[in-house]
């Protein structure tokens, strides 16, 4: 096999890869929630949001830096290290926190969560290998079809009403699958190589780590004024809608990576300015097809995957919540700009203007009902995305600006 076509296998692989990351979150949300009550489930949709919130930051600061620098292979290892060590604490964490909390049987699902968030960083690990040989043709999809397995027995168990237990038992079978895989790859993680990893990380990673606890983290922290202002089923439905409509979101994600390669290579070359007009006018497009296949599938089909216990709040928040997902598919183009460029403060400025919009309307929509709640989240959103692409403009105008005036 020729290099170029083992260079499209590797693409193609991730994207299937991203795909059944895809799947398996959305059967691992619906495993949990009918093993588990409305209440139970809010409570365990909180932990949800927190480690989703890592795992974002996992993605943005460290992943797809690490696809961009592939002819580094040394940054690879260290970060898988980082991974296994950094996730492996916020575990502990969390079941400290159910315990605390009384929450004793929430907390295999806990653990299944940080699981799943660390077969992600496992996973950018190993789409991140800048070798492209024979050796490396069958990695992702192999052990991708392993975890859709185990997770699709879990769901199947859970709907069955069979074993709520042996449900929780698969669901972390799947989840457990990429740990496993990077464990017998690379071994037991090695906290020196993972310092190194740390230290050598500069400026941008510092100023996105910033954005991360501060603007994203506190994008994160807003959903859960619904938790007091609404109780723990409405705010559950939050993260089932949420997951019912990630596989949108996730498909898009997909090609971040891809989008990242784009505008490197493009960038080199001069001729950015058309692939990024072309792949922001295609988001947009995606975005809106995909809303609407994604609200007229749940309509079909929710009614088979979704207790009825919940199904009503599910229905009153499913058009905002898949506009807000959209603009999640909108907004892929400018993240993958902001890694290229290492624009961290335009990122971070971004986000606090959303942000800024995102509280204030969100603290108003609390004295309505659910539904005024996450159509304040989708309007912050939008305000996010626009910013972050007028700041993105200005900050791609002097930097040409200033590479002009360096050839005169």
């Amino acid at each position: 096999m020729t290099k170029r076509r083992l260079v499209l296998w590797r693409s193609v692989d991730s994207i299937v890869s991203q795909l059944g990351q895809a799947a398996s979150s959305l059967m691992l949300t619906l495993t949990f929630v009918n093993v588990l009550d409305a209440a139970s489930f809010g409570v365990l949709a909180a932990f949800w949001a927190v480690w989703m919130l890592i795992m974002s930051m996992n993605r943005a600061v460290f992943g797809e830096q690490l696809i961009a620098q592939s002819h580094l292979p040394d940054l690879r290892h260290g970060y898988m290290d980082f991974g296994f060590l950094w996730c492996g604490l916020g575990t502990l964490i969390a079941v400290g926190v159910a315990c605390l909390s009384n929450a004793y049987g929430l907390i295999p699902a806990i653990i299944c969560i940080g699981l799943f968030v660390t077969s992600d960083m496992v996973r950018y690990g190993e789409m991140a290998d800048g070798r492209v040989d024979a050796s490396k043709k069958f990695v992702l999809l192999p052990t991708e079809l392993v975890r859709l397995g185990t997770g699709f027995v879990a769901l199947c168990l859970a709907l069955s009403d069979f074993s709520g237990t042996w449900a929780t038992v698969f669901a972390m079978l799947s989840s457990a699958v990429w740990v496993v895989f990077g464990l017998v790859v690379g071994g037991m993680p090695r906290p020196a190589q993972a310092a190194a990893f740390v230290r050598r990380r500069e400026k941008f990673e510092g100023q996105m780590t910033i954005q991360f606890l501060t603007g994203t983290g506190l994008t994160q922290v807003i959903p859960f004024l619904a938790l007091h202002a609404f109780g723990a089923a409405q705010f559950g439905a939050i993260r089932l809608a949420q997951s019912m409509l990630s596989p949108m979101t996730l498909l898009t994600s997909a090609f971040q990576p891809s989008l990242i390669r784009l505008y490197a290579s493009r960038r080199e070359t001069g001729h950015l300015s058309k692939a990024v007009v072309g792949t922001v006018a295609l988001s947009l497009s995606v975005g809106a097809v995909m809303t609407a296949i994604a609200i007229v599938g749940i309509d079909i089909f929710g009614r088979y995957l979704i207790p009825a216990a919940q199904a009503d709040t599910v229905n009153r928040i499913l058009v905002p919540m898949a506009v807000l997902l959209a603009l999640v598919v909108v907004g892929q183009p400018g993240g993958a700009l902001i890694k290229v460029f290492r624009f961290g403060g335009i990122s971070l400025l971004g986000q606090v203007i959303g942000i800024s919009v995102t509280l204030i309307l969100c603290v108003l929509a609390t004295q309505r009902d659910i539904q005024a709640f996450v159509w304040a989240l989708a309007v912050g959103s939008a305000t996010t995305v626009t910013a972050t692409y007028l700041l993105l403009a200005l900050g791609l105008s002097r930097t040409y600006r200033r590479r002009i005036a360096d050839r005169d």
